[in-house]
């Protein structure tokens, strides 16, 4: 009877460590789970922001005289027959 007594102490130990092991494996699993959570959701918020202003972009190049002005600021842009005149400031 003894040594049936020691024998399911040692089963119901095994089945404990086996249980507890599984359990810090899940909760390390976890923690890894919710930082890769925290990434993704800043990585959402930031390509968001990002979507929002190619929105705006997109709204506000489609009138063309946002364009025009955007490409006459950056690009020199001017219309056939126009002259353009660059004006250069003097080195102080």
């Amino acid at each position: 009877m003894n040594v049936r007594r020691v024998l399911m102490v040692g089963a119901l130990g095994v089945v404990v460590v086996v249980f507890w092991v599984g359990i810090v494996g899940f909760l390390h699993e976890l923690g890894q789970l919710k930082v890769q959570h925290r990434q993704a959701q800043t990585q959402l918020e930031q390509l968001e922001r990002e979507n929002n202003e190619v929105g705006r972009d997109i709204s506000y190049f489609s009138e063309p005289h946002n364009l025009e002005k955007v490409l006459r600021a950056q690009l020199n842009y001017k219309r056939p027959g126009e002259e353009m005149m660059i004006v250069i400031s003097p080195r102080q």
